[in-house]
């Protein structure tokens, strides 16, 4: 994951906390520019698909998906 402000790859997680049974909320910190964001890792179903756009394949996913907000 980069820093959605400047793009930077080095980044760290302050605090890590359970929102509900199927989501972890997660407040990251750019280590460049230090802007702090929200991270919303939510549990997938079990056999969900996703399309792979390198190889056109489709693949089943597991765990978490991750979604930003501010």
């Amino acid at each position: 994951m980069n820093c959605p402000h400047c793009d930077h790859s080095q980044i760290g997680t302050v605090c890590t906390r359970r929102d509900t049974v199927e989501s972890v909320v997660r407040l990251r910190v750019c280590r460049a520019c230090n802007l702090t964001w929200h991270t919303v890792e939510v549990e997938l179903p079990k056999g969900a698909v996703a399309h792979r756009h390198s190889t056109g394949e489709l693949e089943r996913r597991t765990g978490f998906k991750r979604v930003v907000f501010s």
